[in-house]
């Protein structure tokens, strides 16, 4: 079972951090600071959701692949344990989102030096691990030449999207046709004041006004 704040012994509440994070207005589509902030303390630490229960975050990309790979987590919601990310999305699928991937241990794991015990809540935000400088040199930079192969925004292993594939095609068709028949296509407002979904599974725009 997920481990509530009262069964910590160690840890006052607000020792523990709240989970989704704010992100930052300058740059919505970046991982929030705080969540950096944990990368920086270690590949594991523990985070509170709405529901009082603190299952594990996991903020590297070697633990964070480790685990998607490894059977013994599991992407089943109905399983106790399982680190819903409100009370009205309890039945949802999340799959790629920014808001981290969750799954439950259906028997113990022992990463980084720390065992996840069976039962337990995991929550693996794939754009922090994505960004993690031992496996991509420069993560802040945008660079369209790197070597990205091994990033981990469809997952990998065992907890892999399977439609990746077809993602990936619908991507390359749609914008290059959109480019080559709107070549003047621009976006309509200021940059600021795009409303973006801070309340949804799925990260991005409520809308985005353009012009041509």
């Amino acid at each position: 079972m997920t481990r509530s704040l009262t069964e910590l012994p160690n840890q006052a509440p607000d020792d523990i951090p709240a989970y989704p994070m704010p992100r930052a207005q300058r740059c919505p589509l970046d991982p929030p600071p705080a969540l950096s902030a944990l990368r920086s303390d270690g590949p594991m630490t523990r985070v509170r959701l709405w529901d009082g229960s603190t299952p594990w975050l996991v903020t590297r990309y070697a633990e964070q692949r480790a685990l998607l790979s490894d059977p013994r987590v599991s992407a089943d919601t109905t399983r106790e344990g399982y680190p819903y990310q409100s009370e009205s999305l309890r039945d949802r699928y999340l799959s790629i989102v920014h808001s981290g991937r969750r799954r439950v241990a259906v028997g113990d794991i022992e990463v980084a030096g720390q065992v996840i015990r069976a039962g337990e809540g995991i929550v693996m935000p794939n754009e922090i691990a994505n960004r993690d400088a031992e496996m991509f040199p420069d993560p802040e930079g945008l660079d369209v030449h790197r070597d990205a192969r091994g990033h981990l925004a469809f997952g990998f292993g065992v907890h892999q999207c399977l439609g990746q594939p077809l993602a990936r095609v619908e991507l390359q068709v749609v914008y290059g046709t959109l480019y080559r028949r709107v070549p003047s296509l621009a976006l309509a407002a200021d940059p600021a004041q795009i409303p973006f979904k801070h309340d949804g599974v799925v990260y991005g725009v409520y809308e985005l006004p353009v012009t041509w």
